[in-house]
């Protein structure tokens, strides 16, 4: 049993959104987990560290030309790496720091949204997403709010 840290406000969502990340993963696919709130996203990071995970929030630079792009620490290279590596399948991302600005659609179909907040628009966002970007029926795309 993992120890859930106590930014969780319930352990047993927590406990289930674990082991949503780690089947998908285990499965072959990608998954992006939502989170609002920082002590969350880093709660997350420890609990998925087996599985490298990238985190994305505003604390995060993001790359100013293209050498910085090479940079780990900016944003653009953990979304390249999070797109184009075979072993890096979590992103743990804030919708503030990268809600509608990037997408991932097609490397990536399954987002977790694991806290709420005041904002229903990024509530709105990740299920209305795929429709506005025209994603053919043979995309399949999961989407799960557990908060």
């Amino acid at each position: 049993m993992e120890t859930i840290p106590q930014c969780f406000e319930n352990g047993s969502k927590a406990i289930h959104n674990i082991q949503i990340v780690k089947n998908v993963v285990d499965d072959g696919g990608k998954v992006i987990v939502w989170a609002s709130y920082i002590p969350v996203m880093y709660g997350l990071y420890n609990l998925l560290s087996d599985y490298l995970p990238l985190m994305v929030h505003g604390a995060v630079k993001s790359a100013s030309n293209l050498q910085e792009e090479e940079n780990p620490e900016t944003r653009e290279w953990r979304f390249n790496e999070f797109k184009n590596s075979t072993h890096r399948n979590v992103l743990i991302a804030n919708p503030g720091a990268c809600g509608e600005s990037i997408s991932l659609h097609h490397w990536c179909n399954t987002a977790i949204y694991v806290t709420r907040n005041y904002n229903g628009s990024h509530d709105n966002n990740g299920s209305r997403d795929h429709s506005k970007m025209r994603m053919t029926p043979s995309i399949k795309t999961a989407n799960r709010k557990i908060w």
